[in-house]
């Protein structure tokens, strides 16, 4: 187990109530911090909306914002509208999404190009619509993709940069591997 002392035990009652804790032997906690006499333990917690700058998003529409000022406190959440795909793309509800060294330099505002305030490269996620011209792909199936402003609860792709996952392989983690499995296939490639 972890215990984060912060700045230190300021008083014999913080040594006793910090010695009671440890003589619990809960194998469940496995981090702790102690800070002016109250003890806090990582948890998650599902919120109801995601909320940003006092705001509620109305919706579960929504996409994820780099900051304008290169803080990552100041990521934002901004309302989707959802656009029919164009020709020859793809819309996809994201399951997942792949999270890069990418993402980072943007946030921290690095990055020039066409990405601008946009977040993910990678998604993965079910059709939900197919534009006109797109072959091999249909409404339901379960997809990994490359594509810009993937940090979204939908986003249109190109449906050449679409690829159905493996029945084998879960669709949360099937996010992460487009860059990846790229990346090894150039290496072997062409390096």
């Amino acid at each position: 187990a972890i215990l984060d002392l912060g700045a230190g035990i300021d008083s014999h009652f913080d040594t006793i109530a910090i010695s009671g804790v440890l003589r619990q032997r809960d194998t469940s906690i496995d981090r702790l911090a102690y800070r002016d006499g109250r003890f806090y333990l990582p948890r998650l917690v599902r919120g109801e909306r995601f909320a940003t700058n006092g705001t509620t998003l109305e919706s579960d529409d929504f996409k994820v914002l780099a900051p304008d000022d290169g803080v990552l406190d100041s990521i934002r959440f901004s309302a989707l509208k959802e656009i029919a795909p164009g020709a020859g793309e793809v819309a996809i509800r994201t399951a997942g999404l792949g999270v890069n060294f990418r993402d980072l330099l943007n946030c921290l505002g690095e990055v020039d190009g066409p990405a601008g305030n946009q977040l993910g490269a990678e998604v993965s996620g079910t059709v939900v619509a197919i534009g006109d011209g797109v072959d091999g792909l249909a409404v339901g199936d379960r997809v990994m993709a490359f594509c810009l402003g993937g940090m979204a609860s939908s986003v249109n792709v190109p449906a050449r940069q679409v690829i159905r996952v493996p029945c084998n392989v879960d669709l949360i983690e099937a996010a992460g591997l487009p860059v990846v499995f790229t990346t090894a296939i150039y290496g072997l490639r062409h390096l």
